[in-house]
């Protein structure tokens, strides 16, 4: 893009001061100023953003509501800190000479400082002009490099390796649902060829390890939790371990892992909360920074957590612009364009976060699909060939056929007499392998052969065997046989004298194999005794008769059911806790973790979410859509929640139902990073609510 203003901001003279360079701009000079800008206050507001971030996306909004105008507020500081003096004169020069050639600025943020990168600049806000740059121009945060690969040159379709990963002990993702989603927002592509997505069944190093190994790939799309670990200072993601539970793997090791992929993907897009979170020491521990540091060339990641419509919005609008040519830059915008359209007021939009490596936006030279583009297979399948009508057998070589003809001045040929103990051949199975059809032998039976200049002589035929002495009556068809073809054993008769039956004609008998006989000592071979198939049938019987008798003793189905009770911990609890249905803050529970640990949690009791008994709701909170009812971040209504007190809530979890029990909950949960553990409501209107929870809670045995 030749429209470009690219900003270098780095530590300042003072504490607390930071300096802002043009590095260069459409619209000339290369000023430089200095400003102020308290990072530790807003990094401390950071958990308020990512929360109304999530929430303006639940229900219409009013103008300018609460959400926005903090949002707002963030994005104009940040805005009049960086673009004053000298430096918001060019911003402007440069807006005006792309105008003019009918194009926007990119405005691209080269941060020196660590702090900074943790700052959500994706909300920067012009107050002049009304509007949120990175929705009316693209916006990168570009990592220098000294050197990045050009535009990769590829032949539709663009490969995508696509992963879902739903440890044990994290809010599960239907892992199903979330492949379907991704897929149906990006079926134009994939039905016409421009995407194919081959998805990994589990999300475990070893077999991302064998995937990366095995082809090239173009995109990596991880979807997932992540999360950052304040205490190393280092992004998070979580995979799957052997036990099923939550391996989080460092944004060190990750690089890592996919610098074996031979090329390593262009690009990675990760849909996993936090991904695109920056440390406030390293200006490249955050997990996108990092991958873009060890030499991805493009990553866009979430620096807040995302709801599952404004994620498939993303994908639908960031992979339609990939798949039509168009930069990274431009793909992420049209990706935030996406977002904007799930419900008005919605500012997830913010959340989608791009590092760039080098200055080179153009990852892919996509060609262009031929006019004629086959049906692709669908995603994630291996093509396969099927027959479209009922197979038919294949055509096999001709053999030449014995004709025995009657004298006759006719010309007519009788049909071609059939092979002696051949059956027809087999039909293929359904699914084939396209192939060149052979052209069909002509059919002796139906291709007239030429007239014949004199009348044809009788063949020699076989004398007729004599009847056996004590022949057993042998049932006999209605209806001749039809046969197809003669066996290539067959072609040469025996020379034998010919049988004269009846007024001078010979009937036609079949050609005899050359083969030698086989011996049938003692005469002709008798049918087995009748009594032996019956024998067979009455012993199977007995011996099934026995088993099933066998199996309703061991099962005693006409027993009273016996009820099993649910296994609960033998060693006591950690803690046992109340929280109230009125719970307006999170009840703090004292048991402290550290990473990797997890909890086995239980919870007793109900609560009502208003003065009907129909709204009273167990641990698991109200089941399927609520009648008005409302939760919180992305949990059900009345649902009893827990996390961390220094994580999100998104990245928490919530109690399920156990058993048919409504008033029972169970709760398994892996602390991403070390903090204390937590528990409320997800209501936010309590003022309403009667009843309580008793939760307890125990530390799960490792292996």
């Amino acid at each position: 893009m030749d429209t470009v203003i690219e900003l270098e901001i780095g530590p300042g003279p003072d504490p607390g001061s930071y300096v802002v360079e043009v590095l260069r701009s459409v619209g000339g000079g290369e000023p430089t100023s200095t400003f102020t800008l308290d990072v530790e206050e807003l990094l401390d507001r950071r958990p308020q953003l990512e929360d109304s971030v999530l929430s303006s996306s639940v229900a219409a909004r009013r103008i300018m509501p609460a959400t926005e105008v903090a949002i707002q507020g963030v994005g104009r500081r940040l805005f009049d800190a960086v673009f004053s003096g000298d430096v918001e004169a060019a911003y402007r020069t440069s807006l005006a000479v792309a105008s003019g050639r009918g194009k926007g600025v990119q405005v691209v943020l080269r941060l020196t400082a660590p702090g900074l990168a943790a700052l959500p600049w994706e909300a920067l806000y012009d107050p002049e002009t009304d509007t949120y740059l990175c929705r009316k121009e693209p916006l990168v945060r570009q990592v220098p490099a000294p050197y990045s690969p050009p535009a990769l040159a590829v032949d539709p379709p663009l490969r995508v390796l696509g992963m879902v990963s739903s440890p044990r002990g994290l809010p599960q993702l239907d892992v199903e649902h979330e492949r379907e989603l991704l897929e149906e927002a990006l079926r134009p592509h994939l039905d016409a060829g421009r995407v194919r997505i081959d998805w990994i069944d589990r999300v475990t190093w070893p077999r991302v390890h064998d995937k990366l190994l095995e082809r090239e790939w173009h995109v990596l799309h991880f979807i997932g939790h992540g999360t950052y670990d304040s205490e190393t200072d280092e992004g998070l993601l979580a995979f799957e371990g052997h036990d099923g539970r939550a391996d989080y793997v460092t944004a060190s090791s990750l690089a890592d892992l996919l610098d074996e992929a031979d090329p390593s993907p262009r690009l990675v897009l990760l849909n996993s909360c936090r991904s695109g979170a920056g440390g406030t020491d390293d200006l490249f521990s955050g997990t996108a920074a990092a991958l873009v540091h060890s030499g991805i060339h493009a990553v866009a990641a979430m620096q807040f957590s995302i709801s599952d419509n404004a994620a498939i919005e993303f994908s639908r609008g960031f992979y339609a612009a990939l798949a039509h040519g168009r930069g990274i830059d431009e793909a992420v915008r049209s990706g935030r364009i996406g977002i904007l359209g799930i419900t008005r007021g919605t500012l997830e939009w913010v959340t989608p976060v791009l590092y760039l490596r080098g200055e080179d936006t153009r990852l892919f030279e996509v060609a262009p699909l031929p006019e004629a583009a086959a049906e692709p297979a669908p995603a994630g399948t291996a093509s396969v060939t099927a027959a479209s009508t009922a197979p038919t057998a294949p055509t096999a070589p001709t053999a030449p056929t014995i004709v025995n003809a009657v004298a006759l001045d006719t010309g007519e040929v009788p049909p071609a007499t059939p092979p002696i103990g051949r059956s027809a051949p087999t039909s293929p199975r359904p699914f084939v392998v396209t192939a060149p059809t052979p052209s069909p032998a002509p059919d002796a039976a139906t291709t007239p052969l030429p007239r014949p200049a004199a009348p044809i002589a009788a063949q020699p035929v076989m004398p007729a065997p004599p009847p056996p002495a004590s022949p057993a009556p042998v049932p006999t068809s209605a209806a001749p046989r039809a046969w197809s073809n003669v066996p290539a054993w067959s072609d040469v008769p025996p020379t034998a004298p010919t049988t004269q039956l009846g007024a001078g004609t010979v009937p036609p008998t079949p050609p005899t194999s050359t083969r030698p006989p086989t011996a049938q000592p003692g005469g002709p071979r008798r049918s087995p005794p009748r009594w032996r198939p019956w024998l067979v049938v009455g012993l199977i019987a007995i011996l099934a008769i026995g088993g099933a008798a066998a199996t309703l003793l061991t099962l005693r189905p006409w027993a009273a059911p016996v009820d099993v009770p649910v296994e609960t911990p033998e060693t006591p609890p950690l803690a046992t806790i109340v929280v109230s249905g009125q719970e307006s803050e999170w009840a703090e529970t004292e048991v402290s973790c550290t990473a990797g640990e997890t909890f086995d949690l239980r919870a007793t009791g109900t609560i009502l979410l208003s003065d009907e008994e129909a709204s009273r709701v167990g641990p698991a909170g109200w089941p399927g859509e609520s009648p008005g009812y409302q939760g919180q971040f992305g949990f059900p209504p009345g649902a009893l929640i827990g996390g961390l007190e220094n994580v999100a809530a998104h990245d928490g979890f919530a109690f399920s139902q156990d058993g048919d029990s409504v008033d029972q909950g169970i709760a398994t949960y892996t602390c991403p990073v070390d903090g204390v553990l937590r528990l409320g409501i997800s209501d936010p209107r309590v003022d309403d609510n009667a009843g309580e929870f008793t939760v307890q809670v125990w530390k799960a045995p490792v292996g």
